[in-house]
């Protein structure tokens, strides 16, 4: 074998019992698999000239890796009013297998409920608050920090 990289190592082996002009030979490939490598199709081949083509065997690499960390998109401002619509977009780069993404529906609110304020209740502030999530569908609750 000549060049490659990374570069393989080869040697021939003559087993016990066959005759000096039969042998085995073999060749090492060695790799870091990453992710980029996925899919990525390694051929082995042998060829003499005894035969009309190369003979081939072939192995499909499935890396397993995992998927970027998740970033939000569509909110501005973590700054919202009663009654507005939000669409909020979750999204990953990569991984294999293909990562799902799903939504907890616990929001944690920092001092959302405006303990102590005159005139309002936290009982009335915390209805207020999950009234405002309510464009974003599903059970929410609203938990004090």
């Amino acid at each position: 074998a000549a060049g490659g990289e990374p570069l393989p190592d080869v040697s021939t082996h003559i087993f016990e019992g066959s005759h000096p002009k039969l042998s085995s030979s073999e060749v090492t490939a060695r790799l870091t698999a990453q992710s980029h490598a996925h899919g990525q199709r390694l051929v082995c081949s042998a060829a003499n000239e005894a035969g009309p083509a190369p003979a081939e065997a072939s192995v499909t690499l499935d890396v397993l890796f995992p998927p970027s960390a998740p970033t939000i998109e569509g909110l501005e401002s973590p700054h919202v009013r009663a009654g507005d619509t939000l669409r909020l977009v979750c999204i990953v780069r990569g991984g294999n297998p293909p990562p799902s993404l799903h939504w907890d529906k616990v929001l944690v609110a920092l001092g959302a409920l405006g303990r102590g304020t005159a005139g309002t209740g936290s009982t009335e502030s915390t209805g207020r608050a999950l009234g405002a999530l309510g464009a974003l569908g599903g059970h929410w609750e609203l938990w004090e920090h």
